[in-house]
């Protein structure tokens, strides 16, 4: 059943609060900022506003996912389409990973049936860095349909974080300090997901990886050498891992073994989804 597009705009209004939206957000120019973590939000789509902007602020070393779906209580089923752009200006489509981040699918897992998923790590390599990126939502709607309806939209941030999990350490036979950790991940989905290793008291962001569906890193050995004006003879600091999984794909624990006089002991230690700091 159909409902006239003037009454669901009095909804819109009517419904207006923290979990829903009816800014004129049509253009990148109108751009709405949207708070990494900050939830559902609901949309409202016609003829007339078939697309909404919005922007948020992207840290290097981290990941998010930016999702799109049908609104729960929407009278039209609506399929949402995502692309995320270099700013907020909406001029050049962003690239991770030599992938370019439009979607119109909400596979994966979990599956949506109507809507969209851009799950991505922040293609910037100097860690701390803070981007702000721009999002278009569209939806295809037939002209003359007089369809309408509400579309959900979040972004959440997927990099996961360990604690006290990386240990700088010297070699006699080599003078030089490095982060020295061993890593065993799992990923439980369908689908590959690549990942990074990132160090940021070290400020080192790792090379990519990769785990296939269902596959282990198998105790992976991550070592990298770093500045010795950086450190001290030995610390232990948080290690940090951004992935294109969809939030809680990758899991895992890190592990610091005893292999040479400047580590004491071995220990495990789990890893934890990063939730970004928010206004309250």
């Amino acid at each position: 059943m159909k409902f006239p597009a003037r009454i669901l705009a009095v909804l819109g209004l009517a419904f207006a609060s923290q979990g829903f939206a009816t800014s004129p957000n049509t253009t990148a120019a109108n751009s709405v900022p949207f708070e990494v973590g900050q939830g559902w939000v609901s949309h409202y789509f016609d003829e007339s506003t078939p697309t909404r902007w919005f922007r948020f602020g992207e840290i290097s070393g981290h990941s998010y996912c930016v999702e799109a779906v049908q609104g729960s209580f929407s009278p039209i089923q609506l399929d949402p389409n995502v692309t995320i752009y270099t700013d907020a200006t909406g001029a050049t489509t962003l690239v991770s990973n030599s992938v370019t981040l439009t979607n119109d699918n909400g596979g994966g897992d979990p599956n949506y049936i109507k809507g969209s998923r851009i799950c991505y790590i922040s293609p910037v390599t100097t860690y701390g860095t803070t981007s702000v990126r721009g999002i278009k939502i569209n939806v295809p709607i037939t002209t003359g349909s007089g369809d309408s309806g509400y579309v959900r939209m979040r972004v959440v941030e997927t990099t996961l974080y360990a604690d006290d999990a990386s240990v700088n350490w010297a070699s006699s036979q080599v003078p030089q300090y490095w982060v020295y950790t061993t890593a065993w991940l799992t990923n439980p989905t369908p689908s590959t997901i690549n990942y990074r290793y990132v160090f940021p008291l070290a400020s080192i962001i790792g090379p990519m990886n990769s785990l296939p569906a269902g596959g282990s890193s198998n105790g992976q050995q991550v070592n990298y050498a770093i500045d010795p004006a950086l450190t001290s003879l030995m610390w232990r600091g948080s290690v940090l891992i951004p992935s294109d999984g969809p939030l809680d794909a990758l899991r895992g624990t890190f592990v610091i073994n005893s292999l040479t006089t400047f580590t004491n002991g071995s220990f495990y230690t789990f890893l934890q989804q990063s939730q970004p700091l928010r206004s309250k």
